[in-house]
């Protein structure tokens, strides 16, 4: 009896474990004051469900200011100093008017550059204009749907090595059925198959098929300028991917 009592409790330890993780670090950190009691609570449950679904922590921080740090840095080295070994996490700076999402772990092939482009995309609808809780609201249902979409991702990057693959193998074979019905041997001008007397030039002109134009990129606004980050290494000694840029 005592056998099976232990490992009960031994199972329901396990399956407390994430709550408990999540208790001792929460997923929302609003250091600079953006969301209500509220709003956390919901990203909080949100972010919790999709550590238990995924076995990566979802984390969201905002911050006054970045203390002479870069975003990178700052972003990189807050979730290895307070989370696990995968997750990607999304700071906004308030002073330096910037954000950065980092991702380590499995979430560094598991969100790539593309990925992170359209989250990029999805933070900039809200975030300009002060719309906090969407912007972060956003961020996770991206989250969800490149993690939940992985899988198409692979496929579709086989079907790009197999597609060129398949291609050469039909093109092997029409060259060689080709080459059994080749029966007739080529004509260099058209005099074989012209009737004498039938081709009579009567007006002629000049076309022009091609043109050249030379254009001149117009400059980009950097006033909302973004960038990625390769792979690299925090100053903990872990792998970290990402982007970040101002608003």
């Amino acid at each position: 009896m005592k056998k099976y009592l232990s490992f009960i409790l031994c199972l329901l330890l396990l399956l407390a474990l994430p709550m408990a993780a999540s208790a001792a670090n929460p997923y929302v950190v609003d250091d600079a004051g953006l969301l209500t009691s509220a709003e956390i609570a919901q990203l909080e449950e949100r972010s919790a469900q999709f550590y238990i679904d995924t076995g990566m922590e979802l984390v969201i921080v905002t911050a006054e200011s970045l203390d002479g740090k870069t975003a990178m840095a700052y972003a990189d080295e807050y979730f290895d100093a307070n989370y696990g070994e995968n997750g990607i996490l999304l700071l906004i700076a308030m002073q330096e008017r910037e954000w950065h999402i980092s991702t380590t772990g499995t979430a560094i092939e598991a969100f790539n550059e593309v990925d992170l482009m359209g989250m990029e995309d999805g933070i900039m609808k809200y975030l300009p204009d002060g719309k906090y809780f969407k912007t972060f609201d956003r961020f996770q249902s991206d989250a969800e749907y490149y993690w939940n979409n992985e899988e198409i991702s692979d496929f579709e990057a086989s079907l790009v090595i197999g597609l060129p693959v398949g291609l050469v193998v039909a093109l092997i074979a029409i060259l060689i059925m080709r080459g059994t019905m080749n029966t007739k041997t080529s004509q260099r001008a058209a005099a074989e198959y012209q009737v004498d007397g039938s081709f009579n030039l009567r007006k002629h002109q000049d076309l022009f098929l091609y043109s050249r134009v030379t254009k001149t990129a117009k400059p980009k606004d950097t006033s909302n300028s973004s960038s990625g980050s390769s792979v690299h290494t925090s100053s903990s000694g872990r792998s970290h991917g990402g982007r970040g840029g101002k608003f």
